[in-house]
């Protein structure tokens, strides 16, 4: 048992942790206070390098997860003198000027605020129309660039596309026209393009003006870290054991560390009391099962499906747990040690299984990168991995009796899901 008072929770204040809790550690929400944004110290570098530099564009990239929407929404934080933020999200089959139209109406809105004294704005009444941007028009890449010059006349601006993977390739390569006259008249300004993507080039395919930065999942130190950060800021504690099982079972990726936190903590608020154990986590465990979403659920059915000589369960779990290089993929070699691991025993035919993971028929949930002895591996969806994990901690599930691929901590006592 760990050293921290055990405290209790009752009526009102119940009330007011529990909504404490779910305010700050939303599921599927970016991290927009400094106080929970843990590590990312070189990415943060890069992104303040691009703000320093009038006209860069920086193009954040990465799988999905990885925490693309948190840094953007943390801009403000990070720069070092006032700074405004433009911010839309691509919605699928955005044109340009669709993705442009958003950034206008932003504009005309804080304006229409301003006059009505509902709130100030750092845009000036006549820009738009400065910029021959009408309501309800099609918007040119001379206009986009001509806008974004009047929104930084006052005071540095950025604008920040999300989820840009969304776009057609159209709007991608006319992104990058803007992208190159930006870095040409060097405005107060810098433009942010994320998405999920393997390299810069996938989302702007023009590299003139462009700083890439690829978001890799974190560190076990920075998904420590950040369930650490969120027991402060909501004034909880936790169990050493715990700390360390939230952070293995995430993954690396951000969502994940904050919604296993969330369940586990809210187990802890509903019993009534402010620190978190095993028994949090266990229940905790179950909550995120339960809450996972239907494609994840699916995905994860259609690909442990029995055939003879088949041992899907365990594979994917070995998948899930191997080592990865600096891409993010492994190999079949990577799966065969930690499979081992699990079954205590030699399995055979495992590339034959490991590439029946990439086929329809399974759920597609692996995708192949080269051939032969060479290929390697990825999940099509990261968030897949945490859902496996946490599978493998339910009773009656092929490897329960001993659940090796736990830390090492704390091993004897096994989390059930039900």
């Amino acid at each position: 048992m760990s050293d921290h008072a055990i405290l209790s929770v009752r009526g009102q204040q119940h009330r007011s942790l529990r909504l404490r809790v779910d305010e700050l550690l939303a599921p599927s929400a970016p991290v927009s206070r400094r106080d929970l944004f843990a590590g990312r110290h070189k990415p943060i570098e890069s992104f303040l390098l691009a703000l320093e530099e009038p006209g860069t564009t920086l193009v954040v990239f990465g799988e999905p997860g990885t925490g693309k929407s948190s840094l953007v929404a943390m801009a403000p934080e990070f720069a070092a003198t006032a700074l405004t933020i433009v911010r839309v999200t691509a919605e699928g089959g955005d044109t340009f000027p669709m993705l442009w139209r958003k950034v206008a109406d932003q504009v005309r809105t804080s304006v229409l605020r301003a006059e009505r004294g509902l709130a100030g704005s750092p845009f000036q009444g006549r820009m738009l129309s400065d910029a021959g941007i009408l309501t309800g028009g099609n918007m040119s890449v001379a206009q986009a660039v001509a806008l974004v010059r009047s929104m930084s006349e006052a005071q540095p601006v950025l604008v920040a596309f999300d989820a840009f993977e969304r776009t057609d390739v159209e709007a991608r390569a006319w992104m990058a026209q803007v992208v190159t006259q930006i870095a040409a008249i060097g405005p107060r300004a810098t433009l942010v393009i994320a998405g999920s993507a393997n390299s810069a080039g996938e989302l702007v395919p023009s590299m003139e003006g462009v700083m890439p930065l690829h978001l890799t999942r974190m560190s076990n130190e920075e998904c420590l870290e950040t369930v650490l950060r969120a027991l402060r800021v909501t004034g909880l504690t936790a169990d050493d054991s715990v700390v360390e099982r939230i952070a293995m079972l995430s993954c690396g990726l951000p969502g994940a560390v904050q919604e296993l936190t969330r369940h586990t903590a809210v187990a802890a608020i509903t019993e009534g009391v402010t620190h978190l154990t095993s028994a949090h986590l266990t229940a905790g465990v179950r909550d995120a099962l339960e809450a996972a979403g239907g494609e994840i659920v699916h995905a994860y059915e259609q690909s442990i499906i029995r055939a003879r000589r088949g041992i899907y369960p365990e594979i994917l779990l070995a998948c899930a747990l191997s080592p990865r290089d600096s891409q993010g993929t492994f190999a079949v070699a990577d799966v065969n040690a930690t499979l081992q691991r699990i079954v205590n025993r030699e399995v055979r035919g495992l590339t034959n299984q490991i590439a029946a993971l990439t086929e329809e028929g399974r759920g597609a949930v692996l995708a192949k990168e080269g051939a032969a002895k060479l290929a390697r591996y990825h999940f099509v969806e990261p968030m897949l991995e945490p859902y496996i994990l946490l599978r493998g901690l339910e009773p009656g599930w092929a490897t329960s009796r001993s659940p090796v691929w736990l830390p090492a901590s704390d091993v004897t006592e096994t989390p059930k899901a039900a």
